[in-house]
């Protein structure tokens, strides 16, 4: 019965996110709240903690690899992550339900470069309040949520970057 529970939601994620408009921008949090903290391996078993991100802002996405909207936006990910680097942004992506070796096996093949980590039943998923996948949420320096977008976008397009960096700066003013 869990199973076709996990199941059921995993299908109701991926529809969401095929019904979802992505238009390439982010829609931010006003108030800005805490985020949830998290506390996951990679596929390496390295662990990673939200902790671990203070005094950056960090993009966490949520995505699986049975999702076709998640995969597609994750080159442009790589890209958005390695553009903003030197400004202090990092990127996590935080798997829905993969087994540990399907997920190292998408990131061989699509090098991506950063964090892959395994959120196996969903649990800091839940703690987002994602309703569907792709959902990626941006987190200022301070650990409080700023934007959220649900759907796939092309994350290295201007809008974004540039919302990106104006997080970046904003912190450091």
């Amino acid at each position: 019965m869990l199973k076709l529970a996990r199941y059921t939601f995993a299908f109701a994620l991926t529809w969401m996110s095929f019904t979802a408009h992505a238009e390439g921008s982010l829609k931010p949090y006003s108030p800005r709240i805490e985020a949830p903290t998290f506390n996951l391996q990679d596929t390496n078993g390295q662990r990673y903690r939200l902790a671990d991100f203070a005094g950056k802002i960090l993009v966490v996405n949520f995505w699986a690899t049975w999702c076709p909207p998640c995969r597609k936006e994750m080159p442009s990910m790589q890209r958005m992550w390695r553009a903003l680097q030197a400004d202090g942004v990092e990127l996590v992506a935080i798997d829905f339900g993969d087994e540990k070796d399907v997920v190292a096996e998408f990131a061989a093949e699509a090098t991506i470069e950063f964090p892959l980590l395994l959120d196996k039943k969903g649990a800091v998923l839940q703690d987002f309040k994602a309703i569907g996948l792709p959902t990626t949420y941006v987190i200022d320096r301070n650990g409080k949520l700023a934007y959220v977008a649900t759907g796939e976008r092309e994350w290295d397009a201007e809008k974004i970057l540039t919302t990106l960096r104006k997080l970046a700066q904003e912190a450091r003013s």
